[in-house]
């Protein structure tokens, strides 16, 4: 096989073997919980009580209104340096309540472990077993 059609078939083959992982922790579940989560390299320098946090409150809180009506959400508060974006996305066939209590677990996960540490975080939470 030429180094091109491996080089293709790798990430095929990776995405696969994630999802059906992650297809085996969602069938033997019914609870919100961390799955995985990625960090910048790169250092915040925020602090508690700022604008930027405000700005970050004021945002999970337009995130957790929007998202369970549609299953996704884009926003953006505040202006530059204290600008804060995200986005939030449940899967296709999670009811709006199960959205809404993965949100509900996920955002106080963020806010505590990574808040004030890196400038953008990714974290992922599906349900699983108890």
């Amino acid at each position: 096989m030429s180094s091109l059609k491996r080089i293709v078939w790798f990430p095929i083959l990776a995405i696969a073997i994630q999802i059906l992982s992650i297809h085996t922790v969602l069938s033997q579940s019914q609870n919100n919980a961390f799955l995985f989560h990625k960090c910048s390299d790169i250092e915040g320098s925020f602090t508690s009580k700022s604008l930027y946090e405000s700005n970050l409150n004021n945002l999970f809180s337009q995130l957790s209104y929007k998202v369970p009506s549609t299953g996704f959400a884009a926003s953006s508060t505040g202006n530059t340096p204290n600008n804060v974006n995200g986005l939030a996305l449940c899967r296709g066939d999670a009811s709006s309540s199960d959205c809404r209590s993965c949100l509900e677990t996920a955002i106080p996960e963020v806010t505590t472990q990574y808040l004030y540490k890196f400038f953008y975080i990714l974290v992922i939470y599906i349900e699983t077993a108890d």
